[in-house]
């Protein structure tokens, strides 16, 4: 028998099971009433994605496409299987870290929590590079060459396996420099978040190296997320931060936000 069109429609939001029920009026008085699981996808993403063609540590900006969903605080990016870090969050735009791809070409890009409705959509990227290499590897594997930190925000690294007890072939260590261009001595703090299992240490160092000295003790090499210490940069000082992958956790590379705060 062929019916007519359904006179209603429903609109899936985040991706799952869910069970579906129709309550109706027909012949028997107890009405009618029908059950059934369907399985809801994400949609298609059809806003602007730029750049498009990527490699580890580029900064992604998304459109929202007219009419469809947002963002918001929660909104969240996986690329590849793999959680970004997010910023610049607004209701038409928001920012994403590209992380460690491991492969060339297409790469599936996972956009979950869109607007009120937590809403969830695909789409693609391009991976340029099967490198795990960030935008500072040429020079911040060694302290003496590390970028120089003379502003307050946040600066993203990815450490790569292999890696154990702090050391391997892997790409273990990072390290940035950062200058109290001021007249007075500052106070620093640095916070070091991840998404992986892995376990990545932090310190800070003077121009010397000299270890749990100057960050009250080393007190960032533990087993927390985000790891966190402290220590004071002398006037027109150029002091270390270290940043040691000790664990990887089973992840081949995880992306790390490092964020300053104190400087003048």
């Amino acid at each position: 028998m062929v019916t007519p069109p359904p006179v209603g429609a429903v609109q899936g939001k985040a991706p799952g099971q869910v069970t579906l029920t129709a309550v109706g009026v027909g012949l028997d008085p107890d009405g009618l009433e029908a059950t059934r699981v369907v399985t809801v996808v994400a949609g298609s993403f059809t806003g602007g994605v730029t750049p498009t063609a990527v490699d580890p540590g580029d900064t992604v900006t998304l459109t929202a496409a007219v009419g469809g969903p947002g963002f918001d605080a929660d909104t969240r990016v996986d690329v590849r299987g793999v959680r970004a870090f997010t910023f610049g969050v607004t209701a038409t735009t928001m920012k994403f870290v590209v992380p460690g791809l491991g492969v060339v070409g297409g790469v599936p890009m996972a956009i979950s929590n869109m607007g009120p409705d937590q809403a969830a959509q695909n789409g693609t990227l391009t991976s340029n590079t099967a490198s795990y290499a960030d935008p500072y590897d040429g020079v911040n594997d060694d302290p003496s060459t590390a970028p120089i930190i003379t502003a307050n925000g946040d600066y993203f690294i990815i450490v790569a396996a292999p890696c154990a007890n702090g050391v391997g072939a892997g790409d273990c260590d990072d390290f940035f420099r950062v200058r109290n261009n001021s007249a007075a001595a500052v106070t620093i703090t640095v916070n070091t978040a991840w998404f992986t299992p892995a376990d990545i240490d932090a310190y800070g160092l003077d121009p010397t190296l000299d270890f749990c000295t100057y960050d009250g003790g080393c007190v960032a090499a533990s087993a927390a997320n985000p790891e966190v210490f402290s220590m004071s940069v002398p006037a027109g000082a150029t002091w270390v931060i270290y940043l040691n992958l000790w664990v990887t956790g089973g992840a081949t590379s995880t992306l790390a936000r490092v964020r300053v705060s104190g400087l003048p």
